[in-house]
């Protein structure tokens, strides 16, 4: 498999404020200066492109699977489609295994104490529903990678992890 030349998908998840979309924005800066065939997806630009705003389980795993199509769309035109996303579901999992050729899956993880310290939207207050990790519960996911992001300093290195991972593959 080799994300660069043939496309594919490079899939980004975990927690709200774990550091994925830092880490997935941090990966697309580093490799358009070398690549021409790469876009960064966010996971809520996402949603106001499909105005898609429901949070519920359905509603997220739903919406999870719109983003893999369009993923898949380019990825088949030889794009290496970064993507963040919490989509923390099996049933998002597996859909994503089956239907998208060329699929890297990284779950950026992160301890609750330090998710509730950043808590940049307010999410983990226990005030808003349909929170992903609070009163919805996610199926812990099998990626072919995982890292750990409870620091600031993780995300550089956390890159370096991801980078070497992705030229491993071209090989």
């Amino acid at each position: 498999m080799n994300l660069f030349q043939d496309g594919g998908v490079l899939w980004l998840m975990g927690l709200a404020g774990s550091g994925k979309s830092t880490l997935a924005r941090k990966i697309y800066t580093e490799l358009i200066g070398q690549y021409q065939n790469i876009i960064y997806l966010d996971g809520d630009e996402l949603r106001d492109i499909f105005e898609h705003y429901g949070y519920d389980k359905d509603s997220r795993i739903d919406m999870a699977i719109k983003r893999a199509n369009l993923a898949q769309f380019l990825a088949k035109q030889k794009m290496l489609v970064i993507i963040s996303t919490i989509s923390l579901f099996k049933e998002v999992y597996l859909y994503n295994r089956t239907h998208i050729k060329n699929y890297y899956e990284i779950y950026v993880k992160c301890d609750r104490k330090e998710l509730e310290k950043r808590n940049q939207k307010g999410l983990y207050s226990g005030e808003i529903k349909d929170v992903v990790g609070m009163d919805i519960p996610y199926d812990e996911p099998e990626p072919n990678l995982i890292l750990s992001n409870n620091m600031p300093s993780d995300i550089d290195k956390n890159m370096a992890i991801i980078l070497q991972n992705l030229q491993n593959l071209g090989r």
